[in-house]
């Protein structure tokens, strides 16, 4: 005689399924994202983020002009300042970078009647201000951490028609070196229009495993990429031309050096895209998961998405990112330099 099975063996046959169902979803997103299970959560949404090696710098856009509050990579916030909370009054900062210890690197210009002088201050994960570098004429506008912990900047000389765009410090504030002399890369702008700040979040110089990215406004409707090696030397230019139905901004620039651009289409976000220096072409990729990019930690793409109350980073490697093949490829090609 047969037993019929009853109610609750029903029930553990379907949670034993439906658990199946889940587990099997979560090894295919692994495999077509490439995502693990570990997400960093912030309290609260951002209003002008820069990721920058592990650590989220938010500039504060609805309050002073270069204040901004640092988060850890566990998403802690580890504290909130501004200039005139440093003592500065009438200035702002330029730029800001973050290393791998929390340092955070401000670019400050001082002006007075007698002298018109670029400054780097360090300040340390507490908020604490410590050293103070002077570039002297050199007034940088772009800064980035090397994986050897030193500085980099860009900038340019008030007056001058020519000088020397790159500059390397060592972090006990020694110039190491200026390199790229602005006629070798000059643009359809002046200096100070083409190298200006990015303030209120984003970046726009990084440093990969041997080189450095910078990526610049070149006239009316173009953008520029340039590389550099670490030894100081130009490696390549590309410019590329865009109006509003169709522009790339670049985003995430890895150790491996591949670059990652936004796609807009009338101030509309529609992808992401990858440059290809063989053939010289932006192309459209997927395999991307939702929300916005963020920038690179190494070879992975970092992600943010909002969630109530939340955002959430999301980190992925960068090869699980593809290109689109087929009819639905999509290219567009910059001009060589």
């Amino acid at each position: 005689m047969k037993r019929r099975s009853g109610p609750s063996n029903f029930w553990q046959n379907m949670a034993m399924r439906l658990g199946l169902i889940i587990a099997i979803a979560l090894v295919v997103q692994a495999v077509l994202f490439g995502q693990t299970a570990e997400e960093v959560r912030h309290e609260g949404s951002w209003s002008g983020p820069t990721f920058d090696r592990g650590y989220v710098i938010d500039w504060e856009r609805r309050h002073e002009m270069g204040a901004y509050t640092l988060y850890a990579p566990d998403g802690t916030k580890l504290y909130s300042t501004s200039p005139s909370q440093l003592g500065f009054v009438k200035t702002l900062f330029e730029g800001l970078a973050a290393d791998t210890d929390g340092t955070v690197a401000a670019i400050r210009h001082i002006f007075d009647p007698w002298q018109l002088e670029g400054t780097i201050l360090l300040i340390d994960s507490s908020g604490k201000p410590g050293l103070t570098i002077h570039t002297g004429a050199h007034l940088p506008t772009r800064i980035c951490f090397a994986n050897d912990h030193s500085i980099w900047t860009v900038g340019y000389e008030y007056g001058k028609d020519d000088f020397l765009v790159f500059h390397h410090f060592s972090r006990d504030g020694q110039q190491l070196g200026a390199f790229v002399e602005w006629s070798d890369i000059a643009c359809g702008f002046n200096a100070m229009s083409t190298l200006q700040g990015k303030v209120g979040g984003g970046w726009t110089l990084r440093v990969s495993k041997d080189r450095l990215g910078l990526s610049v406004p070149s006239g009316f409707l173009k953008e520029k990429w340039i590389e550099v090696s670490l030894s100081g030397n130009l490696i390549g230019q590309w410019e590329w031309d865009f109006d509003r139905s169709l522009n790339f901004g670049p985003v995430a620039f890895t150790a491996s050096n591949v670059l990652y651009a936004q796609v807009w289409n009338y101030e509309r976000p529609i992808g992401y895209a990858i440059f290809d220096r063989n053939t010289k072409t932006w192309k459209k990729v997927k395999g991307y998961p939702k929300g916005r990019l963020l920038g690179a930690d190494q070879d992975d793409l970092v992600f943010s998405e909002e969630d109530g109350g939340w955002t959430i980073l999301h980190r992925i490697p960068s090869g699980a990112v593809h290109i689109i093949s087929g009819k639905r490829a999509q290219q567009f090609e910059p001009r060589e330099h």
